[in-house]
């Protein structure tokens, strides 16, 4: 049985306002934009990184025009060298990076038995390597060690948690 809930009954979930800087990869469509969206809105400095830049700036204007802070980079986290780039803008435009949210993510279509090794190979680059260079590329070591940082991961395929922690 479904019903509405009258207004009366809606409970309202309050965040705090949320001074950080959050870089978010996979942000031009789904849940990496809503993410970044719902951070903007409650104070964060997002940094939205994906590789369809017209629906990237397209968020980050709705995102100023309600008065947040975002700025949009172009970035296919498989190589390496624009993650890294991804991340330096975020620290040149907003002086550091507090969490990371690998979100950037795609899901091969075809049965292993189909033998698409290309799309699975597609798969691996954007869903494990993205991973890596996304924690890899801070500029701050302590960032990857939790000291400072948040490092977040969605992964619907394996259903891993992937956290920072410190290697030693």
């Amino acid at each position: 049985m479904t019903r509405t809930l009258e207004a009366t009954e809606r409970k309202q979930v309050r965040m705090p306002d949320i001074d950080k800087v959050v870089v978010v990869t996979g942000a031009s469509s789904g849940i990496g934009e809503s993410t970044a969206r719902l951070l903007a809105r409650h104070g964060a400095k997002v940094v939205l990184g994906a590789r369809r830049k017209d629906r990237l700036d397209a968020a980050v204007k709705e995102i100023s025009a309600a008065g947040g802070k975002a700025i949009s980079v172009a970035v296919d986290v498989t190589k390496r060298a624009e993650v890294e780039a991804l991340i330096r803008a975020a620290v040149d435009s907003f002086g550091r990076v507090d969490v990371m949210v690998n979100d950037a993510g795609i899901m091969a279509i075809a049965p292993i038995e189909a033998l698409k090794v290309e799309e699975w190979d597609r798969m691996i680059d954007v869903n494990i390597k993205g991973l890596l260079y996304g924690e890899w590329s801070h500029p701050q070591p302590r960032f990857r060690f939790r000291d400072q940082g948040v490092c977040a991961r969605r992964d619907c395929l394996l259903r891993h948690e992937v956290r920072c922690a410190r290697i030693d």
